[in-house]
């Protein structure tokens, strides 16, 4: 695996002696930093609203609970937002299956009143709508996805 890390000298991205980012400064070189991030969006925020999104990742995970889950990783796939990634986090008991159940509807793998089986390979980038609202996590508003949609719905919302 190549090394990315722009810090490390001999990666794929910089000669081996790369310099080191930002302006010179005064002082010390090791005590003193500065870098440009004049340009930089916040990476945790976007517009409340329905969007297109594809599933880019699943993972079988447990809660802090103690409860299996799905971990789903969605990313918007369209517009001024396109990249942005958000996580849902399914969790497998008798409470929270409407959302387990919303989700693998969303993504057109299953509908409830029957077992759902499905392989992560059937939900890799496929596409649904997701539903974004600010939400607070440790002190930190973020856009978080308050509802997985289907495509309909999504369309349906739009009009």
């Amino acid at each position: 695996m190549p090394n990315n890390n722009p810090f490390m000298p001999g990666n794929a991205m910089t000669p081996v002696n790369p310099p080191m980012p930002g302006a010179p400064m005064t002082g010390s070189p090791s005590e003193n930093f500065e870098v440009d991030l004049t340009d930089v969006q916040d990476n945790f925020k976007i517009p409340d609203g329905s969007y297109r999104v594809k599933c880019v990742d699943v993972t079988q995970n447990v809660s802090k609970s103690g409860n299996p889950m799905f971990e789903w990783t969605f990313e918007v796939c369209e517009g001024a937002h396109k990249g942005f990634q958000s996580k849902v986090f399914t969790a497998i008991t008798p409470a929270a299956m409407w959302k387990v159940a919303e989700t693998v509807q969303a993504l057109g793998v299953g509908q409830t009143g029957s077992v759902v089986k499905f392989k992560r390979s059937d939900v890799i980038n496929k596409e649904c709508g997701a539903v974004f609202a600010e939400s607070e996590y440790n002190g930190n508003v973020r856009s978080q996805i308050s509802r997985v949609i289907s495509l309909k719905e999504l369309e349906e919302s739009k009009v």
